[in-house]
């Protein structure tokens, strides 16, 4: 069975902003009607296109034989936790990850995300409501703070490609709108995002310093993680100007709750580091209250241990390799930086695996535009492919195809 690209991508971005506005359904039917769609999906177009191709892409190899592994790991912390919450987890992350395997497979070079500008505007005329007094459901656009940003991605990329200034107009629109919320954490990612953006030729001079890079990344947040918890139980000058800052500027101290909530975490970690305590475990099963851990890494240490969080960086690990080759694509630089942004976004959330899945399918879909480019071109059959502007066709040979705004 074939279908046509544009007309899955549509498809599937309706179903991925119908989970984004779940919160206008206080019976949450909508979310599991369409979290559950998306799941379904994913799986189903990974298999179909599997069964009708015969072969996996040669750049998926690394990719998939890390996603095994990890799986692996997720499999033993069932059998360490056997309850309905493990299975949940585990095929949260098996359709995520299959979501990636598939859409990053697909030539996004003719595809005008005409369904995402439309979500883009009814979230923002959503916004405006609430904000007036209109529409008074506050929760709404609380609990979907990311979604600004994540949306700021798919209008660069419009931008790039059509030249249109009211792209330029909504992505001013949505900066305003995440400076209204005041959220510190993705007010953060949006300036890594631009650091990661601007020093993108620094970064990948050579395949050494590229590599060096996301370990760096990776270190780094594991040091934050540790002066954070260091500024909580022994403050010093530093901590505690850092923390006037925050009350001054955002009217929030500098320790949410969430530092409280790591050292219990990394207490129990330390009782059961290699395997953790099973896959569907929470930090509420280890301290008996309904809490989040608010740390993703954290998280996959209490749930699989060393094993469970070493075997997901691997993973991340050969998603970054796949955006090497076409490093130099315009659509490589933007969905690299918003990947590394995505990356320190989740010392703070769950958000990439198991929290808020709506939010979890855009940021891998992102993931895998950014990885589609380097996949579509290491396709060995001639392809033929048509602009963003609806111009001619054009011919490539199979080591390249032309991206817009590249």
């Amino acid at each position: 069975m074939y279908m046509d690209n544009n007309f899955i991508i549509e498809f599937t971005t309706f179903f991925l902003l119908l989970g984004i506005f779940n919160n206008v359904d206080s019976t949450g039917i909508i979310r599991i009607i369409s979290i559950g769609i998306l799941m379904f999906l994913s799986n189903f177009f990974l298999l179909t296109k599997v069964f009708r191709d015969q072969k996996m892409r040669k750049s998926h190899i690394k990719v998939l034989l890390s996603y095994l592994i990890f799986l692996g790991v997720y499999l033993i912390g069932f059998a360490i936790y056997p309850e309905l919450a493990s299975i949940k987890i585990f095929l949260q992350a098996f359709s995520l990850i299959n979501f990636f395997l598939f859409f990053s497979s697909l030539d996004y070079s003719s595809c005008k995300f005409r369904t995402m500008k439309i979500g883009i505007v009814l979230y923002i005329g959503f916004f405006i409501l609430i904000r007036t007094g209109i529409m008074d459901y506050i929760k709404f656009w609380r609990s979907y703070i990311l979604f600004p940003f994540l949306m700021i991605y798919f209008l660069v990329l419009l931008y790039e490609r059509e030249h249109k200034k009211i792209y330029i107009a909504l992505v001013g629109a949505l900066a305003l709108i995440i400076i209204n919320i005041d959220s510190r954490a993705v007010m953060l990612i949006m300036f890594i995002t631009v650091l990661v953006y601007m020093f993108w030729n620094a970064i990948t001079k050579n395949k050494a310093r590229y590599i060096l890079f996301l370990l760096v990344v990776f270190v780094s947040i594991f040091a934050f993680m540790s002066i954070y918890i260091g500024w909580y139980t022994n403050p010093s000058e530093i901590s505690i100007a850092i923390d006037n800052f925050s009350k001054k500027i955002f009217g929030k101290n500098l320790h949410s709750g969430r530092t409280q909530i790591w050292i219990i975490a990394l207490n129990k970690i330390s009782k059961r580091p290699l395997l953790g305590y099973g896959t569907g475990t929470s930090a509420g099963n280890l301290v008996g209250v309904e809490i989040s851990i608010h740390n993703l890494y954290l998280q996959l240490l209490v749930q699989n241990g060393i094993l469970g969080l070493i075997s997901f960086l691997i993973l991340l690990f050969s998603i970054w390799m796949l955006f090497w080759k076409s490093k130099d694509r315009f659509i490589t630089r933007l969905s690299a930086a918003f990947f590394i942004a995505s990356i320190v976004h989740n010392t703070f959330e769950l958000i990439l695996l198991q929290n808020h899945m709506a939010m979890a399918f855009f940021q891998w879909f992102i993931f895998a535009i950014g990885a589609s480019v380097e996949t579509c071109s290491s396709n060995k059959e001639v392809c033929k492919v048509e602009n963003i502007m609806g111009d001619a066709e054009h011919e490539y040979c199979h080591k390249e195809i032309n991206y817009t705004g590249v």
